[in-house]
């Protein structure tokens, strides 16, 4: 079968498209797939995408895993099928995909170089994550010569597709083949789950606000919330990749939520007490000593409604945006924080690479 092929990146997160609007590719089998994103017998990707016909909106993403299966919803992806769609000479981004309806804008299209903001999923409430065993993760973090904590520091939530998020001290030099491989296959989760590691990084506001309005992502100066490095094991991929678009839209929305639950504990006389609470409350402190001016680190009760935050994050393959408006919802007298994510916006480069014509078999 001879297919003509195209291929994109965004930050390193990198795609094979094919033009599917005529349906000539409807039944790809997942043989094909994982032949093309081979990078030693195909072309390469972390996965594979079919730009479809729609009869809602201006078309349809279809999203395949690298191993071949079809996946869930892929941020990186469908901001790189939006630059792909651009090129094919669409002037509208509305599109389905596996999760819903998304809309997209181009904000800058080059020859080859495009920024593209995309618009996620709404997220209702989540909190923190408690595994039910962590049987073995000790001596992952020994054998790599890093201290064991009583228990990670994490969250879980869906942001299109599943994500088991925690924070580290050093992601730098974190184990991230072998705790990505201990979370993606641990057994709380059934069909397996997306893999990220996060360090909140207490950089100069100004380095990140430049590359926001590089992006032309408006209101960044007074929008920015926090910046974050992120590293992502990918179910599907089974490694690490350069970035994952819903990882770090899921890193952004659990550090918000966080940092709003330190916070509330941090004031909480009862939590005072607590070693978890001290700790907590140091993280929050050590988090926002760059910019303590920024609207998020403001108390819950004091959330403006409706105000948008912005996270600049540092991903392997570069530099990534993302942007929501919290609604804060009427306390539980449970003392936590509960809220609802809404206008969830993914921003970040999406570039052209190539175009062949490839006989597979």
């Amino acid at each position: 079968m001879k297919i003509h092929a195209y291929k994109y990146q965004g930050a390193g997160n990198d795609f094979v498209i094919i033009d599917n609007r005529d349906g000539k590719y409807d039944n790809i089998s997942p043989k094909i797939v994982n032949r093309l994103c081979d990078r030693r017998f195909g072309i390469g990707g972390d996965g594979l995408m079919l730009l479809g016909k729609s009869e809602r909106y201006d078309f349809s993403m279809r999203y395949f895993n690298s191993d071949g299966p079809e996946g869930t919803m892929c941020g990186n992806g469908g901001r790189c099928l939006v630059a792909f769609a651009s090129k094919m000479g669409l002037e509208k981004f509305e599109f389905e995909a596996i999760d819903g309806y998304h809309k997209a804008d181009v904000l800058q299209k080059g020859e080859h170089a495009n920024i593209v903001r995309l618009k996620m999923i709404d997220i209702d409430d989540f909190g923190p994550f408690t595994p039910s065993t962590t049987e073995g993760r000790s001596e992952l973090l020994k054998a790599a010569t890093l201290e064991c904590d009583a228990a990670p520091d994490c969250f879980f939530i869906n942001t299109g597709s599943p994500h088991y998020v925690e924070y580290v001290k050093d992601v730098a030099n974190y184990p991230v083949d072998a705790l990505g491989k201990y979370w993606r296959w641990h057994k709380d989760f059934e069909k397996g789950t997306n893999v990220n590691f996060v360090e909140v990084i207490p950089t100069s506001p100004n380095s990140a606000i430049k590359a926001l309005q590089q992006y032309g992502i408006p209101g960044a100066e007074e929008n920015l919330c926090g910046s974050l490095k992120v590293r992502t094991y990918e179910r599907g991929v089974e490694a690490e990749t350069f970035a994952c678009g819903t990882g770090v839209t899921a890193s952004a929305l659990t550090a918000f939520r966080r940092r709003m639950l330190q916070l509330e504990m941090s004031q909480t006389p009862d939590a005072a007490t607590s070693a978890s609470a001290a700790t907590s409350a140091s993280a929050v402190h050590s988090a926002s000593a760059a910019n303590p001016a920024r609207p998020c680190t403001t108390l819950p009760a004091e959330c403006a409604h409706g105000h948008k935050y912005i996270y600049a994050v540092n991903a392997l393959g570069g530099e990534l945006a993302v942007e929501f408006e919290y609604e804060k919802e009427a306390g539980n007298g449970s003392g936590n924080v509960s809220g609802k994510f809404r206008n969830i916006y993914l921003t970040g480069p999406a570039t052209f690479v190539f175009e062949t014509d490839i006989e597979v078999f």
